[in-house]
């Protein structure tokens, strides 16, 4: 089934419209507002061989979406990309990467790093020390 034919375009389809398949959605009815540009631009930022486009997009987020698109489309070639999606509540875990700042006396970005490369034990591990030193230095 072709993605034009569909009556609810999603932002996968967007996707895979700009990278895999490109078939043209310029046409779609009220493109400006079916079109997440930020999104888009997100999942496009992942992926190592789209990441020069997607930091250009953010430079020239002022644009109007039909453009962005446009960019988008004709500049990255066909080839097909698996786009990584992580759902709420499945990312980096705020209270974990804070225990790691905490700890490591480290930035958010280090600490991210240190949580991909940290065992779930060695995090609760964490976790449990500085959540002892908070009790303690409240006494």
């Amino acid at each position: 089934m072709k993605i034009m034919e569909k009556d609810n375009v999603n932002l996968f389809d967007f996707l895979k419209s700009i990278s895999e398949t490109k078939e043209e959605l310029f046409e779609l009815e009220d493109f400006e507002k079916k079109y997440p540009s930020f999104m888009v631009n997100r999942f496009l930022c992942a992926l190592q061989e789209t990441l020069f486009f997607s930091n250009i997009m953010s430079q020239m987020s002022h644009l109007p979406k039909i453009l962005q698109y446009a960019f988008y489309f004709y500049g990255i070639e066909k080839k097909r990309r698996y786009f990584h999606y992580e759902g709420k509540g499945k990312g980096n875990k705020t209270e974990d990467i804070n225990s790691i700042v905490k700890y490591y006396q480290c930035n958010r970005e280090q600490a991210i790093e240190y949580q991909n490369i940290l065992t779930k034990e060695q995090i609760e591990l964490i976790k449990n020390i500085y959540s002892k030193r908070i009790e303690r230095d409240r006494r």
